[in-house]
């Protein structure tokens, strides 16, 4: 008879899952209360726009910035016992860069951009990195953040309409044999930098077609 013990649990967890015990950063971000009325006038709102313009699943897609660590602090380390004073290195520095990721509601998952701190190539990946070669052959895009964090800007997210998204949508026009005013839908969180008036009246002035819906705030995971 199979018994879920607990160290069977913290065996699976840690080696088919990958897991492993983490303190604590910050607050978890709050759902809002009337979060199902938010989230229910949000899915009204996006199927009209897609019934409205008749937007067929290859042209709706959803993207996701994501923060990936290369290399995780702790503020917990090993020291003598009764100590009252214990000093970490590096226990406020993130090795860490952005990754922006779009999948089509048909299934299709687009190139992945990716935004690293810092102001020239040196600060991506070197050349002769692992399955370097193969992810630019995809259309992964390696870019500097130009800024002092790796988090996404005005202009990498041009660089994403430019070099993914828009040749995306172009091409599967083209494919499916709709033409150029065919109108498409991008969902995407309501980030700062997504919602800032001089992005919005850009992608106004640069491509039209292109319905943008936001998450509810603190309704991502939902």
């Amino acid at each position: 008879l199979f018994r879920c013990t607990d160290s069977f649990g913290r065996k699976f967890l840690k080696k088919a899952m990958g897991w492993s015990p983490r303190k604590s950063t910050r607050a978890v971000q709050k759902v809002p209360s009337n979060a199902e009325e938010i989230c229910y006038k949000h899915a009204v709102r996006y199927s009209m726009v897609i019934r409205d313009h008749n937007i067929p699943a290859a042209l709706n897609i959803n993207s996701d910035q994501t923060q990936i660590l290369l290399q995780h602090s702790t503020q917990m380390t090993w020291t003598k016992a009764g100590s009252k004073q214990v000093g970490i290195v590096g226990s406020k520095e993130r090795q860490a860069f952005t990754l922006m990721v779009s999948v089509t509601i048909s299934g299709l998952l687009l190139p992945f951009q990716s935004i690293w701190h810092g102001k020239t190539s040196l600060s991506l990946p070197p050349s002769k990195s692992k399955d370097y070669v193969a992810a630019n052959l995809a259309g992964f895009l390696w870019e500097p953040s130009n800024s002092h964090t790796y988090w996404s800007t005005h202009e990498t997210m041009h660089s994403f309409m430019h070099n993914i998204l828009a040749p995306y949508f172009e091409k599967t026009k083209e494919t499916l044999g709709l033409p150029a005013s065919q109108h498409s839908v991008w969902q995407i969180d309501i980030w700062s930098v997504h919602r800032l008036e001089e992005f919005r009246q850009w992608m106004r002035k640069n491509h039209p077609t292109i319905t943008i819906l936001y998450i509810p705030a603190n309704c991502t995971g939902l």
